[in-house]
């Protein structure tokens, strides 16, 4: 089945050529290869509608058909809306939510038509395990399937150019037993030689499968390690940072730009020490420098220690869009004025497109990218703002501090956990706010949490002096030394407030960098 007529007739003539090939005799092939859009049943000759049980009701009489097997396009909604909207129009719109991939309604589709008893196999990228947006998708493998084999195909390009992680899938359509268990096998393609019998397998129970998140995981005690825990997000407040849109012309924008009077990388909601001197010199009248806040971008922020780049945002949330718009900030707006044709923001043209509640740059807060091959996060109390890049926490619940969360994010079972539970990309994990919102807090009391704030404190001004000084000195390799003894006393603190047992924290530490 395919929409595209021209892709069923080569499938048509690759099985012919095969037939001759090999001398064997092919069944009715314009009954077995047809052409149509395997998601909607009705509508207008445009959308291609396809009937499966009227087209082949002598498989639905016998409740379905034995093997479905798939290979459907991935696409995001973003920039594909004319593909998503039919299918969110039919028996399918049930199904739909916001961050999914089309790709998800075939396999909603193939347990339709797959009689119970019945297999399905997909190939298809492997970002489904841990998207927010593929809860409903998760929730229907969970209840009306068993995964019976995973072949994790990592980034091997099995595409030709197509670029991506994906992953073969095969399921039973019946109803998980507490028995049941999945083949897993994975393979690295930087060490995959093409010898078969050499791919790692395991083994893992199918209740283990599905973490607290609704995601899927196949890390066995992966993301349910821990007791005597609270979710992160119930203790602290997280966000994403703010979106500027844009924060600087891009090199697309400055290409296609009307007046060619500005440059790629010129400071539009974010600007430099030197754009705002030569902002508030040009101007004259009331000082609009107030909205401006010292702005933090990915290069600037590690384990433990930042570093300012004498970057600045100008700060316009709804309120001081506002003040900007009636003139009360005469620099701010006649610089947003010259840079309109650049400003994408939805609250264009003196607005951030998503300034987040100030309290998330007011209050001390912990910083993070929201990308990472080992955890980056980092305590401030300054002020500083981030774009969206970045996820920040703040205190919510005042009997758990920051630098005690600080520790064990930064921590060897912190990292464990996110590579569990984060998408992969790269040689890296993507970590969004609700996955922050899911980490495992342990309830630790006001004693436990100062021990380790001492240790935190001590990290801080390491890192601090550690940057100050000249790298490979005997000043620098002595404190590199205090730093990793420091890093390796939090991590057996962290493994002894988890409650680990010895092989769980031999997991952790094979798992770390």
């Amino acid at each position: 089945m395919d929409i595209d007529p021209q892709a069923v007739e080569l499938a048509k003539l690759n099985l012919l050529i095969y037939a001759v090939d090999e001398q064997i005799k092919l069944p009715n092939l314009a009954k077995n290869i047809e052409v149509g859009n395997s998601l909607i049943e009705s509508g207008g000759k445009s959308n291609r509608p396809f009937s499966w049980k009227d087209e082949y009701k002598n498989v639905f009489d016998e409740g379905g058909f034995d093997i479905v097997v798939g290979n459907p396009p991935y696409l995001k909604e973003k920039d594909n809306k004319d593909i998503f909207e039919p299918v969110k129009r039919s028996r399918y719109k049930k199904y739909y939510q916001g961050k999914m991939d089309f790709w998800y309604f075939f396999l909603h589709r193939a347990i339709d038509i797959c009689k119970v008893g019945g297999y399905i196999g997909f190939i298809t990228n492997s970002y489904f395990l841990k998207n927010e947006g593929a809860s409903k998708l998760i929730d229907r493998i969970r209840n009306e399937l068993v995964l019976v084999k995973a072949v994790d195909l990592d980034d091997i390009k099995v595409f030709g150019d197509v670029s991506g992680k994906h992953i073969i899938h095969i399921y039973q359509k019946r109803k998980p037993r507490t028995s049941d268990k999945t083949l897993y096998a994975s393979i690295d393609r930087t060490s995959f030689t093409g010898n078969i019998e050499l791919i790692k397998t395991k083994t893992i129970p199918y209740a283990e499968l599905f973490t607290s998140g609704n995601k899927i995981s196949f890390e066995t005690n992966g993301g349910e390690l821990f007791d005597n825990c609270v979710a992160l997000g119930d203790a602290y407040d997280v966000s994403q940072g703010i979106v500027e849109a844009p924060a600087k012309i891009s090199n697309k924008q400055a290409a296609n730009s009307k007046t060619n009077a500005h440059k790629a990388g010129e400071g539009v909601f974010v600007i430099s020490d030197q754009e705002l001197t030569e902002l508030t010199e040009l101007n004259v009248g009331p000082k609009g420098l107030g909205l401006i806040k010292k702005y933090l971008n990915a290069n600037n922020v590690h384990r433990y220690y930042y570093e300012w780049s004498n970057e600045n945002i100008i700060y316009a949330d709804k309120e001081a869009r506002e003040e900007i718009s009636q003139g009360k900030h005469p620099e701010i707006k006649g610089h947003l004025d010259t840079l309109r044709e650049f400003i994408t923001s939805s609250n264009k043209p003196y607005g951030l497109h998503r300034p987040r509640e100030r309290k998330y740059f007011q209050n001390p807060k912990l910083l993070c990218k929201g990308m990472f091959l080992r955890p980056e996060f980092c305590y401030d109390d300054q002020g500083y703002c981030v774009g969206f890049s970045f996820s920040v926490i703040i205190q919510k619940d005042k009997n758990y501090s920051l630098k005690f969360l600080l520790a064990v994010l930064n921590s060897k079972l912190g990292e464990h956990w996110f590579n569990i539970n984060g998408k992969k990309r790269g040689v890296g994990v993507d970590i969004g706010v609700a996955v922050f919102r899911q980490f495992p807090v342990h309830s630790a009391n006001a004693t436990e949490q100062k021990q380790i704030e001492v240790l935190v404190n001590k990290m801080l001004k390491l890192q601090k002096e550690h940057h100050a000084v000249t790298p490979d000195t005997d000043k620098w390799e002595i404190l590199k030394s205090e730093i990793a003894n420091t890093d390796d006393q939090i991590d057996q603190m962290v493994y002894k407030l988890y409650d680990l047992a010895p092989e769980e924290i031999k997991t952790v530490e094979n798992s770390a960098l």
